[in-house]
């Protein structure tokens, strides 16, 4: 595509640029493999044109003004905050957003687990949507850096959107709810993107970053963005909840759930990561793998556990990760749930109440997923542990569907299997609040379940 490009600007006819393009492919057979490798491959491009003469593209230079108009915007537009790796993958969840968005209704929640990648993907999106066109301009606030109030919001879009002088002359001078009826207008006029993110601090949820609004500043702000929904404007909702006091009259029922990394894309940040850490020796060791594997492609979850990598190999890190190694996670100890796997499955475990953690706790020998048929013989096992005897287990549906609302389960391709968070079972196992007995009884009780499946199999 870049020699065909190449000749369709340098001013050659489409047959000419396709058959060069063809050409180039020929002769240069390399393509990237897993782990950003390359391999020889013999692929072929048969386009397919119709064209009635030769049209080439009417290309021209700027002239002065055109000039200008070019590198302002290029100045003044979206710039994402730096990555520690380059940013790869989402090809489909970007389409499946866009689709969202522009098919069913202009507002849509991206909701994720800790370390899924949200905050990155909606910066990725800004900036992609503006340097396509799709976008004129980008509204960015995070709800981990302050408590942004309605009438904040306003004003802060409203400079932007507006210019000093309308700004000044006509939207300064209005009352708050005028302002906010003079500014949804002009949003839903013209295709803007507005990106509120980290909407679980809104509430103050348990161990979520505190910039709470109050209830009535909630209100206004549903208000506000029930105000753009049916226009041009496109907004992006981000959080680890639900969100359900905004979602009437808003998002509705537009919600995108973001998982991992693709598995290919998933192997390009694993290369990254190695070669960050002068690890790439460990690429071809089968460990690595089954830890990539094990961790599904979550980003954050990739970053923390592969960059031990450094100083152990594949198989020791995956021993690490299976036994609950805090030493694996080095940013625990901070508190920063941007960084740390554990305190971004923390944030989620603490909005459970203490009876339904402790019975969450019971899935922690569990590495990938869980079969819900056979969780009542489980029970079974685990009630017999006189440690574990008093938990409450008539809440395994509720317990279940909570932490499957917080992302800590999800869905699974074959029927009555649930998928655990790729880092669940590491963070329960690596959890101080159970004790040694607890988690002695917790493990006998998994071997005689799976004794008893075994011997069920092979009967």
């Amino acid at each position: 595509m870049r020699e065909l490009y190449r000749n369709l600007f340098g001013r050659e006819a489409l047959s000419v640029a396709i058959r060069r393009g063809r050409r180039a492919l020929y002769l240069d057979k390399q393509r990237r493999a897993y782990y950003n490798q390359r391999i020889e491959l013999e692929d072929w491009l048969l386009p397919v044109v119709y064209e009635d003469r030769d049209r080439p593209l009417p290309l021209r230079d700027f002239n002065a003004a055109e000039s200008s108009a070019f590198y302002n915007r290029r100045a003044a537009g979206y710039k994402p905050p730096p990555l520690a790796y380059e940013f790869v993958g989402r090809d489909l969840d970007v389409l499946q957003i866009e689709k969202a968005l522009l098919m069913r209704r202009n507002l849509l929640l991206v909701r994720g687990m800790g370390g899924a990648g949200k905050t990155t993907l909606l910066h990725h999106l800004a900036w992609w949507w503006w340097e396509t066109g799709l976008v004129e301009q980008v509204f960015y606030f995070g709800y981990d850096t302050r408590a942004w109030t309605r009438q904040q919001l306003l004003d802060a879009i409203a400079r932007q959107v507006l210019g000093e002088g309308d700004y000044r002359g006509h939207f300064q001078p209005l009352g708050l709810d005028a302002q906010q009826a003079y500014l949804a207008q002009r949003l839903r006029a013209r295709r803007h993107l507005l990106i509120l993110d980290n909407l679980e601090s809104i509430t103050g949820a348990d161990l979520a970053i505190q910039h709470t609004l109050p209830a009535a500043e909630q209100d206004a702000l549903a208000a506000f963005l029930a105000e753009l929904a049916g226009g041009r404007t496109l907004v992006l909702l981000g959080s680890r909840g639900a969100e359900t006091w905004l979602a009437p009259h808003t998002f509705a029922e537009n919600v995108y759930t973001l998982g991992g990394l693709d598995a290919e894309a998933a192997s390009s940040l694993a290369d990254l990561i190695l070669r960050r850490h002068h690890a790439e020796a460990h690429r071809k060791d089968p460990d690595l793998a089954r830890l990539i594997k094990l961790l599904d492609g979550y980003p954050l979850a990739l970053e923390v556990v592969l960059a031990n990598l450094a100083h152990e190999t594949p198989a020791q890190v995956l021993a690490a990760l299976l036994a609950g190694d805090v030493a694996l996670d080095a940013a625990a100890s901070s508190g920063d749930k941007t960084q740390s796997i554990l305190r971004c499955i923390d944030y989620a475990f603490g909005n459970l109440d203490a009876g339904n953690q402790a019975l969450l706790r019971c899935l922690a020998p569990f590495t990938g997923v869980v079969n819900l048929n056979w969780l009542e013989q489980y029970t079974v096992q685990l009630r017999a542990q006189p440690a574990l005897a008093n938990l409450p287990y008539d809440r395994w549906p509720e317990v279940l569907q909570q932490a499957a609302d917080w992302g800590l389960l999800g869905g699974h391709e074959v029927q009555g299997y649930v998928r655990l968070q790729p880092t669940l079972a590491y963070f329960l196992r690596a959890g101080t609040t159970a004790s040694d007995e607890q988690k002695e009884a917790r493990n006998e009780a998994f071997r005689l379940h799976y004794e008893q499946v075994g011997s069920r199999l092979s009967a």
